[in-house]
């Protein structure tokens, strides 16, 4: 996986994904997860489901995974191991059927990783509305091909957003990124305590390198969209690392905030639940 290549597959994840931002074709029924992982980890990989019951699933498929292939001259492979949070499934080279909790639990609950309480583990996001620009493409090639580092945990990844859940209102529900074409999430795990500082230098400064030019963080622009809240990042509320000016809370929340401290105040107004990212009561 040269940069050439490395490039050339994370610009036609973002094309394909910046095309089908919008609801309304039957690319609503796909969803797909790139792991673009540590070297270390000695592969990167892709799990993409199709809601079979829609006509012409399989051509959707694979309409999908020739546009995302288009261009490289390396080989597909079964998936042998574990990629970032997720079990091998060699058996699923081959596309197949199964019931829709099976193919949940894939992704879920038969997650090796995330189910070690032994793990410690750090995590960042951002929304994108478009394919990466190449500045931060050659950041991720930058990191993910570090050798200060071996963790085979260590991974961004990138996942289907837009569609329909681009169908709901910003200001309908307390998720307002409903404009986003994709997710990043930058994760990795570690068990042994001499092994955090390196694993939290990396990740800071993978994701600050990426953002550098908005202040270490995925500012509101026309490129990116904010953060995932369920990624608590403590980072954002600090100013040693997020210089932009906006504060975490327009990350997550956008201008939602607001009414997200009104319903704080009216079902808990002693701020009884609470913590270091938690929504504050209004001072007003």
């Amino acid at each position: 996986m040269t940069k050439d290549r490395f490039a050339r597959l994370v610009k036609n994840f973002g094309d394909w994904h910046t095309k089908n931002v919008k609801a309304g074709t039957v690319n609503d029924n796909l969803t797909s997860v790139l792991w673009l992982n540590h070297k270390s980890a000695g592969y990167i990989g892709m799990v993409t489901q199709v809601d079979a019951t829609v006509p012409d699933a399989r051509k959707i498929l694979d309409d999908y995974l020739g546009a995302i292939t288009e261009g490289l001259d390396v080989a597909n492979e079964p998936m042998s191991v574990p990629m970032g949070e997720v079990a091998a499934m060699p058996e699923l080279a081959e596309p197949r059927r199964m019931p829709w909790l099976q193919a949940t639990r894939y992704i879920g609950t038969t997650n090796p990783t995330l189910n070690d309480p032994t793990f410690r583990s750090d995590f960042k996001s951002a929304y994108y509305r478009r394919t990466m620009p190449t500045a931060h493409i050659d950041e991720f090639y930058k990191h993910l091909t570090r050798d200060d580092l071996v963790n085979p945990t260590a991974a961004v990844q990138v996942s289907s957003f837009g569609g329909q859940v681009n169908a709901v209102a910003p200001d309908a529900t307390a998720a307002p990124h409903r404009e986003a074409a994709y997710k990043a999430a930058w994760g990795l795990w570690w068990n042994d305590p001499a092994a955090e500082e390196i694993s939290l230098r990396w990740i800071r400064e993978f994701y600050h390198g990426v953002f550098a030019a908005t202040g270490g963080v995925p500012v509101i622009n026309d490129l990116t969209d904010g953060a995932y809240v369920n990624y608590a990042d403590i980072d954002l509320s600090d100013p040693k690392y997020n210089t932009s000016g906006v504060p975490w809370h327009d990350l997550y929340y956008k201008s939602g905030y607001a009414r997200l401290q009104k319903v704080k105040k009216a079902y808990d107004p002693r701020d009884f639940f609470r913590h270091s990212q938690s929504v504050k009561l209004p001072t007003t």
